[in-house]
């Protein structure tokens, strides 16, 4: 079982937020995490009986530390409180949220609970926040970005240099806001390099974007003739 964007609050039932039972008779129970917000009192999650597999895939939010051997990806938060709106009866996220813009993109739903569609830069929980949020502040970046030569008729090289390793999404943006060209590269070492034939481009401003499930890396490089 996925549990994807989900939001647990307020739940009262003795044992923990998540339960499962397994009848020893077959395939244990296998329970998988990501961009959830767990803000119940109680143990996240519990075994009744037997022993269920539960695996992070990141971008959860645990209000206490019950959970941290379980979220132990970078890219969750344990004893965190995820700040809604009404912690009574309001569950969408407080414009000061650590889960606004927080979650992992991929396998995302396309929209939230209220039928929004999710942005580049998921929220964590059931809900995408509607707000206008500072969120280069928000972000830490992915690491020390260059784009060179700038201007750039034919191809732009790009170094990404930091301590992440993992999957990248590379985006080229126009000035008027629109993808015009997206990749996905892996970063298996302190510094990546990559060269991208831009000659299609038209002569115009661009922004380069990095993004891993972390963080956030740009610069703006000119295409000229």
């Amino acid at each position: 079982m996925e549990i994807i964007n989900c939001t647990f609050a307020n739940n009262d039932n003795g044992d923990a937020t998540l339960v499962a039972w397994d009848d020893l008779t077959g395939d244990k129970v296998n329970l998988i995490l990501q961009n959830n917000i767990f803000a119940d009192a109680e143990n996240g999650v519990a075994n009744v009986q037997g022993t269920s597999s539960v695996i992070s895939h990141g971008g959860n939010i645990c209000n206490t530390e019950s959970m941290q051997d379980i979220l132990d990806s970078e890219a969750d938060q344990n004893n965190t409180d995820p700040e809604f709106k009404n912690s009574e009866n309001d569950f969408r996220l407080a414009i000061s949220s650590p889960a606004i813009n927080a979650g992992v993109n991929e396998n995302a739903p396309e929209k939230d609970l209220a039928g929004n569609v999710r942005d580049e830069l998921v929220d964590i929980g059931a809900y995408e926040s509607q707000e206008v949020t500072p969120i280069f502040d928000r972000i830490p970046e992915a690491g020390d970005l260059s784009v060179y030569p700038n201007p750039v008729q034919d191809y732009v090289r790009i170094n990404l240099e930091g301590a992440y390793f993992g999957d990248l999404k590379i985006s080229i943006v126009n000035m008027e806001g629109r993808v015009v060209m997206e990749m996905e590269a892996n970063k298996s070492s302190q510094l990546f390099e990559k060269k991208i034939n831009v000659q299609q481009l038209s002569p115009a401003g661009y922004l380069l974007k990095i993004g891993t499930h972390t963080g956030l890396s740009s610069q703006v490089f000119t295409k000229i003739d």
